[in-house]
């Protein structure tokens, strides 16, 4: 078993982040990409749109021997306005 983490909640730039995880011996981590992220370790844009950026983005965890586990984008499904339910993900209807 790999003990990952989910990095948003981490406020630290980026190789920070990777060195605080390999100081704390996580071995996979979890990008937030946005939605409810503020995506703090992760320009989404920028990484689909450059290959060198997205290389060297990914090859910055891999020399730290991170492991890239999920990408995520969370958010609720069931967001709500007052008394009203939406089911704005789910539901189409």
């Amino acid at each position: 078993m790999k003990l990952a983490i989910k990095t948003c909640t981490l406020d630290m730039p980026y190789e920070q982040m990777l060195d605080f995880c390999v100081e704390q011996k996580i071995a996979a981590i979890e990008i937030g990409t946005g939605n409810w992220s503020g995506a703090p370790h992760c320009d989404l844009d920028l990484l689909v749109s450059d290959k060198t950026a997205r290389e060297k983005w990914y090859d910055a965890m891999r020399k730290k021997g991170l492991e890239l586990c999920a990408l995520n984008c969370s958010g609720n499904p069931l967001a709500y306005v007052g008394r009203l339910y939406f089911r704005s993900v789910t539901y189409n209807g």
